[in-house]
């Protein structure tokens, strides 16, 4: 690194908390916006054949950093029953998943919320969204990721 390349990193920097709180936020904004459109765009072919419906809402969440905020709710449905992907918070501490294995460093979480069922999506630092199944390793989306959570919520099998 340059010493210009220090200098531009350091003015491009927010200058105050609220400047880096609001930078964050933005980040989280984003980052939720696309994952709605990800699996809006995954769950399509399923939409065309009539066999789910898929429906945006919104919902307050109120962050201690952040403060009160909208966040998109994706709603999916079979007809029977009625999965939403619900964000949670964009700062999150950490998630235990099955085995007690633990994620940390994460960038927010969303969970897919279906009766009983609470299956958490986290965002890792390096902004790649996994899901954290009730057994298993933690996954990398794929539309087959999100197929199978879809199915695990919906279809009680």
């Amino acid at each position: 690194m340059t010493i210009e390349d220090l200098i531009k990193k350091l003015q491009a920097r927010p200058k105050t908390v609220d400047e880096h709180r609001a930078t964050q936020l933005r980040e989280w904004s984003e980052a939720l916006a696309q994952l709605m459109g990800q699996i809006e765009t995954w769950l399509k072919p399923a939409v065309d054949k009539g066999v789910l419906k898929v429906a945006r809402s919104e919902t307050e969440i109120l962050e201690e950093d952040f403060g009160n905020y909208q966040a998109p709710v994706l709603r999916v449905t079979d007809g029977n029953a009625i999965a939403r992907f619900e964000p949670v918070a964009g700062r999150v501490v950490g998630v235990v998943g099955a085995a007690d294995r633990r994620l940390i460093g994460l960038k927010g979480r969303v969970d897919l919320v279906c009766g009983p069922i609470r299956i958490p999506i986290v965002r890792t630092a390096s902004g790649v969204w996994k899901a954290v199944p009730l057994t298993g390793e933690p996954r990398e989306l794929t539309a087959d990721v999100i197929s199978e959570l879809i199915a695990e919520a919906l279809l009680n099998d």
